[in-house]
């Protein structure tokens, strides 16, 4: 296992190997090309995947960039981020993080479609890992388990549970 926080979660640290399952916590974007103009980062990109990434320590990581890594061997991917599922349609599908992890190899995400709560977030986490353990690895099982988890906890809230999506 490779741990990696702070300033350790570089770009860098992604390219090493391969793991089974690889688990980002940090903060993910996506602009339309309309909100790029006003975005220092991303301002004159008009390409989905140039316009959607996560925040890493000393610099950010794009799709483009993420498309291009070898995750073959990488069975899961956990991205504790806002928006980490938002991206540009198309007729092709999703233009966004999405697209980048499966084009580097990733079997299975889970991700975000919108702003989420850091409470919840760690709840709904923990709760996954947990039932992913207990139930000797079945993700699918582990995902109903820990969304349920959590719309049982704030039934009044599907906005803090309905957020997490799992994509094979």
């Amino acid at each position: 296992i490779s741990v990696f926080t702070g300033t350790e979660g570089t770009k860098v640290s992604l390219s090493g190997k391969s793991p089974d399952v690889l688990h980002i916590a940090t903060h993910g974007y996506y602009f339309t090309p309309d909100e790029a103009q006003e975005v220092e980062l991303v301002k004159g990109y008009k390409d989905a995947m140039m316009l959607s990434g996560l925040i890493m320590s000393g610099s950010n990581v794009s799709a483009n960039e993420i498309s291009r890594l070898d995750l073959s061997a990488t069975q899961l991917v956990v991205l504790s981020a806002c928006q980490s599922g938002v991206g540009r349609a198309t007729s092709e599908g999703l233009y966004g993080l999405q697209r980048a992890f499966k084009q580097a190899g990733v079997h299975t995400l889970v991700m975000t479609l919108w702003n989420i709560d850091d409470n919840v977030t760690q709840q709904f986490m923990a709760k996954f890992y947990e039932r992913l353990v207990a139930t000797s690895w079945d993700k699918h099982r582990a995902f109903r388990e820990a969304r349920s988890f959590i719309a049982a906890k704030y039934p009044d809230s599907p906005n803090l549970w309905a957020c997490f999506v799992m994509i094979d």
